[in-house]
């Protein structure tokens, strides 16, 4: 059974009490969630762990008197980290790949990339079942993605386990710098522990056709639908991003109770609003990070005002902000399941961050600390209502890559357990 209440105010709880409440009810009650429904984007991550040593190279490039991509990137690398800012910088760039690898070396690590995939992960690693829309079944994608994860084949679905590669990576990989607040070089101290993505190809959505056909017929019994990876679309081919959206919406009219469009970072900040207007009517929940939440409104404004207003753009009745020390939903639902989504979102991204990879202990760490700044839960009028609760956060996580990702797996989970819960 999952706890979604609480005698005292949420002020004055005790938060790591709250928290391992909900380890023990996600561990006990995982293996029977119903089915989540993932897509659209994978990758493989190369992940470089940056030392001073990286930061030097990086600065030496970015100080060459030249307007060429490789010291555009460096700059850019650079003011990131002194904005504390991670996110995605893309470049179209068909040498990019060859420069990075030039200029990092070996990568620490390859592993999965992509939210769905991602999520996929972390829900495997608990024993939930989900399955991923995946089109590219190189040998390069295969061997990065969790043996327990579900796809779709001919005769239905199937494990990565089971998957025969059968078509050559056509994709680049994506290029991850992870950095650890404190770390210092000649130039300055990292100031926030965080990641910076580089991306140097449109990758394309997953258009698993076989994904397409079995999912709708699925959906009735599912619990959510995760639609992101909507930036890697290539400008002017439409047909993609139309496929996507046909198949959310068979979703929705088979009956799957939460669809939820996971932002992303865009090369132009607009194209966020875009694809909050193309999902209206089929999405019922959006989620995104504050920094994204804040290029969709090129606004600093309370975000709970902000994303009340993403809200109404969407045609949904739930916006999910996630930052690094609090969760937040402006939504229309009842507060206690909206609470159990983000308490459950925020222990399993605290789990990953100190492990460095989705784990099944979901203990929370020693040095975890609780921010006291966080927005307060209140009623926004006209139905609405803002809630939010503080993060476990951790000041040098041993990863912040995929964080976000397993924050949306852990909301989802929630979601589904008491769908379950509420038909018993």
């Amino acid at each position: 059974m999952i706890c979604t209440s609480s005698s005292q105010p949420k002020e004055t709880q005790d938060w790591t009490e709250r928290y391992a409440a909900c380890a023990a009810d996600i561990s006990r009650s995982a293996a029977q969630a119903p089915l989540t429904l993932t897509g659209f984007s994978a990758c493989v991550d190369a992940v470089y762990t940056v030392d001073a040593c990286m930061l030097d190279t990086l600065t030496h490039v970015a100080s060459r008197d030249h307007t060429g991509l490789e010291t555009a990137f460096a700059r850019a690398i650079l003011e990131r980290i002194a904005e504390a800012r991670g996110g995605e910088l893309f470049r179209k760039w068909d040498e990019g790949p060859a420069w990075a690898e030039n200029l990092l070396g070996s990568p620490t690590r390859l592993q999965v990339g992509g939210t769905g995939p991602q999520a996929a992960w972390a829900l495997a690693i608990l024993g939930a079942p989900s399955v991923l829309a995946l089109r590219d079944r190189s040998a390069d994608q295969l061997s990065v993605l969790h043996p327990a994860i579900r796809i779709c084949g001919p005769d239905g679905i199937t494990t990565i386990s089971d998957a025969h590669s059968g078509t050559a990576a056509t994709k680049p990989r994506h290029y991850i710098l992870e950095f650890t607040a404190g770390t210092r070089w000649s130039a300055g101290v990292v100031a926030r522990s965080t990641r910076i993505i580089l991306r140097f190809a449109h990758d394309g959505v997953e258009r698993d056709e076989a994904f397409a056909k079995l999912t709708p017929r699925l959906a009735p019994m599912a619990g959510a639908g995760l639609v992101s990876g909507m930036n890697g679309l290539r400008p002017g081919d439409e047909r993609d991003g139309y496929w996507v959206i046909d198949l959310a919406r068979q979703w929705r009219k088979s009956g799957l109770p939460l669809i939820h469009l996971e932002l992303a970072e865009y090369p132009v900040d607009r194209q966020l609003a875009d694809v909050c207007k193309q999902f209206a009517g089929v999405a019922s929940s959006i989620g995104m990070s504050l920094s994204e939440l804040r290029a969709l409104t090129r606004s600093s404004a309370n975000p709970a005002e902000l994303a009340l207003g993403v809200a109404q753009l969407g045609s949904v009745d739930r916006v999910c902000i996630h930052a690094d020390t609090w969760s937040m939903s402006v939504h229309r639902h009842d507060r206690a399941v909206e609470v159990m989504m983000l308490l459950t979102g925020n222990l399993m991204a605290a789990s990953r961050a100190a492990h460095g990879v989705p784990s099944a202990e979901l203990d929370i760490h020693l040095l975890a600390t609780y921010a006291d700044d966080f927005p307060r839960s209140r009623d926004l009028g006209a139905g609405w209502r803002v809630d939010c609760v503080p993060s476990p956060y951790l000041y040098q996580p041993r990863s912040t890559i995929g964080l976000g990702d397993t924050f949306v797996a852990g909301t989802l989970l929630a979601h589904g357990l008491m769908v379950v819960e509420a038909s018993r």
